[in-house]
């Protein structure tokens, strides 16, 4: 396999990861019942409490000293929240689309959000650049 279908191929599977953590802290954040007037403002909340919740295992966890502990228990806390809140998940995805469909509206700006989506997809699994490497080489 070439070097550059090995970086798409895990650059794919790390956008997937990412993906998949996103919906579980929103699923975890969506056992509170938090409804504000802005939908998209109960998305983020619900996400930024699933955040802290498992941010706090992790270091819970560790500061415990159960790192292997902690690799498998959260993982499985945010797949088997996945499991049981999978509708609230797929009801903000809904309501992110409609947003997004409403931002991208227009021809011109939709075109422009996919160059933006895709540069920066790319920046972001492209492997890190030394400071030396880049002045030597």
């Amino acid at each position: 396999m070439s070097t550059s279908v090995a970086l798409l191929a895990s650059g794919l599977a790390a956008t997937r990861a990412a993906l998949a953590t996103l919906a579980a802290w929103v699923a975890i954040g969506s056992i509170f019942r938090i409804e504000l007037q802005d939908r998209l403002v109960s998305i983020a909340v619900r996400l930024t409490i699933g955040a802290a919740i498992t941010s706090f295992l992790w270091a819970l966890l560790a500061a415990a000293g159960q790192v292997p502990l902690a690799l498998w228990a959260v993982p499985g806390l945010e797949a088997a929240f996945l499991v049981v809140r999978w509708r609230a998940v797929a009801q903000a995805g809904r309501e992110l689309a409609r947003a997004l469909q409403e931002i991208c509206a227009d021809r011109w700006v939709r075109w422009t959000a996919v160059v933006a989506l895709v540069v920066y997809w790319v920046n972001a699994i492209a492997p890190p650049r030394d400071a030396d490497v880049v002045r030597y080489h």
